[in-house]
């Protein structure tokens, strides 16, 4: 509803921000300085920076000490797991993949983490992040900016557009876009561009689904036992 109304044009810098923070994320996993921008542009240090692998971890280290005091499990499962996929990105991945993963993380990013923002509504995080009232603002626009990439790349899929090229700022034309690079600087060929999108895509609406039906099945559940 919200993509067929007034309101897509409004919510448009959300779903260009995810975009942005997709590259964002991968640059920070692997160890550099980011800054997503909601302009359709994404500041990234050309060399790893200690600053920035430190400076999450230490986050992290937030997190998970918040999630300990207050009892939360999930913080406790979380910043572990995202703790070791950065020091996986950051020292043992190589440069030339990460350059690559941030080149496709962008469109990626629309998927994994508006994907991401719809399945966290159940997760029980500390207080202090004000998450029972901010993951519904999260919900409804992770579900806009996933519906929209998610019937672009149908759309590709089924010849009725084509891929992305260019830039949002310098237009079609701009070698320096995401698919721009992905099919010539990587080598990938349509096919392997348009199945690198639509299969992940098609993975987080499962995951999606569930969560969301574990999550029900166990208040179902409590429910009954009350």
């Amino acid at each position: 509803m919200a993509n067929a109304s007034p309101l897509k044009f409004f919510l448009q810098a959300f779903y260009i921000w995810i975009h942005e923070f997709g590259h964002a994320t991968v640059a920070w996993m692997s160890g550099y300085k980011a800054l997503p921008l909601p302009l359709g542009w994404t500041t990234i240090s050309p060399t790893k920076e200690t600053f920035a692998h430190w400076g999450i971890l230490f986050l992290l280290s937030v997190f998970f000490v918040a999630g300990w005091k207050e009892r939360r499990i999930w913080p406790l499962i979380l910043a572990p797991v995202i703790a070791l996929a950065q020091v996986w990105m950051t020292w043992i991945v190589p440069d030339w993949r990460s350059e690559m993963w941030k080149d496709f993380a962008g469109g990626g990013g629309e998927f994994h983490l508006s994907a991401l923002m719809v399945g966290a509504f159940f997760i029980d995080l500390p207080d202090k992040f004000r998450w029972g009232a901010c993951r519904y603002l999260f919900l409804f626009i992770g579900a806009r900016c996933f519906l929209e990439s998610y019937h672009m790349w149908q759309e590709i899929e089924a010849g009725r557009e084509d891929i992305p090229l260019g830039t949002m700022t310098r237009g079609e034309d701009d070698e320096g876009g995401d698919m721009n690079k992905l099919h010539q600087g990587w080598g990938w060929p349509r096919q392997k561009i348009i199945q690198s999108y639509t299969i992940p895509a098609n993975t987080c609406i499962w995951a999606v689904a569930a969560i969301y039906f574990l999550f029900n099945l166990a208040s179902l559940a409590k429910g009954v036992r009350s």
